[in-house]
């Protein structure tokens, strides 16, 4: 399960009960990939990329909304970025 939030972006793999947080502020770059783990895949998956211990970490997703997705990510990001 994927799910955006205001401050971040969560992926829980039901099954294992593992999760994924991605802090808003720490994602330097949302695009698309067309493989995982150097394996081809053919059809267009979501990739994020934050910072994470000084470095970065990238996860990439099929989501059947994948224009979606980016543009509800840019949105995010730029909300973020303004101040209240």
């Amino acid at each position: 399960m994927l799910a955006l939030y205001d401050d971040e972006l969560v992926f829980v793999r039901l099954m294992v009960g593992r999760q994924i947080r991605i802090p808003t502020d720490a994602r330097v770059e949302v695009t698309t990939a067309k493989s995982r783990k150097g394996k081809p895949i053919f059809r267009d998956l979501l990739k994020v990329t934050w910072r994470l211990d000084g470095g970065t970490q990238s996860v990439v997703w099929f989501v059947v909304d994948l224009q979606g997705w980016l543009d509800a990510l840019g949105r995010a990001r730029l909300s973020a970025s303004v101040p209240t």
